[in-house]
């Protein structure tokens, strides 16, 4: 709350209150006997009253006077739309919200997914490996890979034909994964 709404409220709540003085000064005078002014001019209570009851009104018009000739308190600015939270919301769309986007981290090892896209990525050399081959089985391949996604090392493990078998790994060795932490090692059979 600024000072100039802060002002506001005091000259509200003190009109207010003058109102209510006044409201039950009135309402005194309505309800008292009738009296003569020569009774009225002689009783100091009565004299006090009704000097703090102009001196009031006075000061009400007053105050009623500055609230009027004040200009309208203008609704305060919409908060920042790009904090941390909104981002997170809209997950991320605005361009401010880069600085709040938190870097992807990598997984710490591969996954069965991670391996089959992998693997996606060379099926076709792999299975032309076996439409130029006439041997017939089952390819076992070890498979070492980087923490950046590259092939590291490639191990025939089983194989019905030697040719086939390079080749497949030949292949693999071409292949790319996602990048993690510590890299990871598997075998991946393919069946001709």
């Amino acid at each position: 709350m600024n000072r100039g709404d802060l002002r506001l409220v005091v000259a509200i709540l003190g009109t207010a209150v003058l109102s209510s003085i006044i409201t039950v000064v009135v309402y005194a005078r309505s309800t008292a006997a009738p009296t003569t002014p020569a009774a009225t001019s002689a009783d100091p209570r009565i004299e006090a009253l009704e000097t703090q009851l102009r001196a009031l009104e006075a000061q009400l018009a007053e105050r009623q006077a500055e609230a009027s000739a004040r200009p309208a308190v203008a609704p305060a600015p919409d908060p920042d739309p790009c904090d941390e939270v909104a981002c997170v919301l809209n997950n991320y769309e605005a361009a401010c919200c880069a600085a709040f986007k938190k870097p992807h981290v990598a997984a710490d090892a591969l996954d069965r997914q991670m391996i089959s896209a992998g693997v996606a990525t060379v099926k076709t050399h792999i299975q032309a490996c076996g439409e130029r081959s006439t041997a017939k089985g089952m390819v076992k391949v070890g498979v070492k890979v980087a923490p950046d996604g590259s092939v590291a090392a490639v191990s025939i493990k089983e194989s019905p034909d030697d040719k086939l078998g390079r080749c497949v790994a030949k292949a693999m060795a071409s292949a790319t994964f996602a990048a993690t932490q510590y890299g990871g090692s598997f075998s991946y059979p393919f069946v001709f």
